[in-house]
């Protein structure tokens, strides 16, 4: 019996050990645009675009596990194979979108334009599942130089997107048309520019800027300086020196099936946040 009985532990055991690994995860929360504080950003389940599923089942949920030197933060989701668009957004972020009211704002915001010499980015995730998404920081430049405790979408003067991952099957191009193919800070980027670009879930209807960076090979560990990108952008006078950053947002834009995002590390260095992880 005994024989027969450690049979059984070493049949099971493979199979109990991935549903304990699961458990381990925390769902912090499933609601719409929660948000969750961490040491490197705030989480935030923004899903933008969820009227474009109908009545199909989706979730998109923001979750917490242990890592090997510390806490680890991420997302999952799961979205309808129609229609083709983007639904979502999960993400991770720093500033004070204009999307939304910030009663109390994060210090540091808005960071402006002019003058702006260093802006590193860094950031290293995993992503797993069978899904069409991408991995890009997202900039949202308005023209106020200080957070109004109220949203104020009118304000927004562009929508500034590196892209530095997307999986095969998600929208082959960014928005607009392709401007040019340069090479800064090492790393090779197409630009794309389309002047008056809109909400495509149709609830605002304002207009702003489209401008996205979009590097030639996939990366999901990446440091790059995005004050060069800003820049070229000024140069070539696709952005304003007079608008300022609202925020920073780390975050995958997210179509159909099912997918998971860790987030193994994001910092924001610049001189104007007088720190190196915020």
């Amino acid at each position: 019996m005994n024989r027969i009985v450690s049979l059984l532990v070493a049949l099971f055991l493979p199979i109990m050990l991935p549903i304990h690994a699961i458990a381990a995860n925390t769902v912090l929360s499933c609601d719409a645009f929660a948000s969750h504080p961490t040491p490197i950003g705030t989480l935030v389940n923004n899903v933008w675009n969820q009227q474009a599923a109908g009545k199909a089942r989706w979730e998109q949920c923001l979750l917490q596990r242990a890592g090997p030197n510390g806490p680890e933060y991420g997302w999952r989701w799961r979205w309808p194979a129609t229609p083709r668009v983007v639904f979502a957004q999960p993400q991770i972020t720093h500033g004070n979108t204009p999307w939304t009211s910030h009663p109390t704002p994060q210090s540091g915001f808005p960071i402006p334009l002019a003058g702006l010499d260093h802006l590193t980015i860094s950031y290293a995730v995993t992503t797993t599942g069978d899904a069409d998404f991408n991995l890009a920081t997202t900039f949202w430049l308005t023209d106020l130089d200080q957070v109004p405790p109220q949203a104020d979408i009118n304000s927004i003067r562009a929508e500034f997107m590196v892209w530095s991952y997307a999986s095969d099957n998600f929208f082959s191009t960014p928005a607009g048309r392709k401007r040019a193919t340069v090479e800064i800070n090492g790393i090779e980027w197409e630009v794309w520019v389309e002047r008056r670009w809109h909400d495509t879930s149709g609830t605002n209807d304002n207009r702003w800027i489209y401008i996205a960076f979009r590097s030639t090979k996939n990366y999901l560990d990446i440091t790059y300086n995005a004050a060069e990108l800003v820049h070229y952008a000024l140069q070539r006078g696709f952005l304003d020196s007079e608008w300022s950053i609202a925020d920073i947002e780390l975050g995958n834009e997210v179509m159909r099936g099912t997918g998971e995002t860790w987030v193994h590390k994001f910092r924001v260095s610049t001189p104007a946040l007088n720190t190196d992880n915020i």
